[in-house]
């Protein structure tokens, strides 16, 4: 091969290696179901639920993000 031709193969192939990488380590989206909707309640407000169910504070529910994300990354 020509050296211009060379150096272009080789531009091309760094390009397409960096694109496949990047692609790779997006972040990925967490689709949350509609029966497992997320409601956030403000302080010193009444809220009845349409169904029973369990009401954390927002620590322990970004704790819950956090696993629900790092399990859907390691997949």
């Amino acid at each position: 091969m020509t050296w211009p031709l060379q150096r272009a193969t080789r531009i091309v192939s760094t390009i397409g290696l960096i694109l496949f990488c990047v692609g790779c380590s997006t972040p990925r989206i967490v689709v949350i179901p509609a029966d497992k909707e997320v409601t956030r309640l403000p302080a010193a407000e009444a809220y009845t639920p349409a169904i029973p169910g369990w009401f954390v504070p927002d620590a322990r529910m970004q704790e819950i993000l956090h696993q629900l994300h790092d399990k859907a990354g390691s997949q």
